[in-house]
């Protein structure tokens, strides 16, 4: 055999475990598969999930770019190079959450942001500070890099919408859109306290307008229905004076 199998494993690997449901996507390990398998290596899944459970694991798998070459069996070439099939899956690299350090498995979903350490936030800031300085220097305006990697995110969405969507770089995108609009409010010497205070109110006004819309198409509903019984009455009417 001239390439390499990786079998991988699921719950607790390729997401996290939430079983029976699907957690979050390891996003590192998935891009590392998908460049594998690019790179002309074979993929199997391999996992205890059986029936309908590993249905929806391929599928929430090839949602995300995901594809493999066997599923939870042997490979052909493997099967013809052994003489036989086998309980156990051949691989060249097995990644599972139980013997794997690498790609922050066990995977969990990082800590929600009350729970990041200051030193975390401050190393943040001062990050964004370092960009705001170099942006300075070369005397580029930040909205400038805001609209280009607005564009590069409008371009991956659209390909989302044609079904060539990739999550993991959609996701990259978002990142490098989020970093230039946090520079280009720290260049602007906007308050966290502000900012939170938009969003809040912003996805408040959002909430608050979609209530008003259902309120008014149910409205549309009940004066439609009630043309209609009025229509209904007159028909009656009249076939009776016929």
């Amino acid at each position: 055999m001239d390439f390499k199998i990786i079998a991988v494993d699921f719950d607790g690997t390729l997401c996290e475990n939430k079983w029976p449901e699907i957690g979050k996507p390891n996003l590192e390990l998935i891009a590392y598969l998908k460049a594998q398998r690019d790179a002309g290596m074979k993929l199997i899944l391999w996992t205890c999930r059986v029936g309908n459970r590993l249905m929806e694991a391929v599928q929430w798998c090839h949602a995300r770019g995901l594809y493999f070459d066997a599923v939870n069996e042997n490979l052909p070439e493997v099967l013809e190079w052994m003489g036989g099939d086998s309980r156990k899956i051949f691989a060249h690299e097995y990644i599972d959450d139980k013997s794997s350090a690498k790609f922050n498995l066990p995977f969990a979903e990082r800590e929600s942001e009350e729970n990041i350490s200051k030193k975390e936030t401050d190393d943040l800031i001062e990050a964004i500070a370092m960009v705001s300085e170099i942006d300075s220097d070369i005397e580029i305006s930040q909205s400038t890099y805001v609209v280009e990697e607005c564009s590069e995110l409008i371009k991956e969405l659209m390909k989302e919408k044609r079904g060539k969507g990739d999550d993991v770089k959609i996701i990259e995108e978002v990142c490098d859109v989020l970093t230039t609009i946090f520079v280009l409010l720290y260049q602007r010497n906007v308050p966290e306290e502000y900012i939170k205070k938009q969003i809040l109110f912003k996805c408040n006004r959002t909430v608050e307008r979609y209530r008003n819309d259902i309120e008014k198409i149910a409205d549309v509903y009940v004066r439609i229905g009630h043309s209609q019984i009025i229509f209904q009455d007159e028909l009656e009417r009249r076939k009776s004076n016929d």
